[in-house]
């Protein structure tokens, strides 16, 4: 393996008098002003939006299939003093997706409960473990992040018990004749509808089902928590704020 080092680099042709303007213009390097225009962020407006972003320029996150749906049933939830259960995964993706779900549902004074599972216990994936305990405590509603795209028997499980999923989740879902628990290896960005099986859920949301050519396709799963925290504020700012 040749060390990095010992490559050649190749940088994008420009014009050097527009890189010093740029330089100038927003007060960086001549070089990163080189790296900022190579990525196509090309002007003082654009740079200035990068490197200073506000919640206001964001995507609308209703580009996702699922979202607005999710959003709805989120609300109700709210409104009609429901207990809800987070599952979580245990990677650092799905820490911090669980924690920005948790969070946003909690600043709206919905009961909100949490389920990590263990790795060696429980495995990948939404599990009928977490089903067990989101009927222990109440829950009416399970919002995975991070996972649940393939977990077709704990969404039966809990479909069992009355109570809905809404599964959120960016791996690649399980084409058709796979089993139950089986992650597709799809290597594009956005998939054939007919070519894949989901879940019995309220929604699915994932980006990768209805995001070509989107930059929202490549989202992680605590991105894809983000997104739903922002679809909550935009349609029902009164109850639920990104902060």
């Amino acid at each position: 393996m040749h060390h990095a080092m010992n490559r050649r680099w190749l940088v994008s042709r420009t014009n050097p008098d527009y890189i010093k303007y740029l330089s100038k213009a927003v007060s960086v390097s001549p070089a990163f002003a080189q790296v900022l225009v190579s990525r196509g962020i090309k002007t003082p407006q654009a740079i200035n939006d990068f490197l200073n972003p506000h919640i206001s320029g964001l995507s609308d996150p209703f580009e996702i299939d699922g979202v607005k749906t999710a959003v709805e049933r989120i609300k109700r939830a709210a409104d009609t003093n429901e207990t809800v259960l987070v599952h979580g995964d245990y990677d650092a993706d799905g820490l911090t997706a669980t924690a920005i779900m948790v969070h946003a549902l909690r600043t709206s004074g919905i009961d909100v409960h949490y389920f990590i599972p263990d790795r060696i216990a429980h495995g990948y994936g939404f599990n009928p473990v977490a089903v067990k305990e989101a009927k222990r405590l109440g829950a009416t509603l399970i919002i995975t992040v991070d996972c649940g795209i393939t977990s077709f028997d704990a969404a039966s499980c809990a479909k069992k018990e009355g109570i809905d999923v809404i599964i959120s989740d960016h791996h690649e879902p399980a084409f058709r004749g796979q089993g139950s628990g089986v992650r597709g290896q799809a290597n594009t960005q956005h998939l054939i509808p007919d070519a894949y099986s989901l879940p019995e859920a309220v929604a699915v949301i994932n980006p990768k089902l209805s995001s070509s050519g989107s930059p929202l396709a490549i989202l992680s799963g605590a991105g894809l928590a983000f997104k739903i925290a922002q679809a909550l504020s935009t349609l029902h700012a009164s109850r639920f704020t990104v902060h």
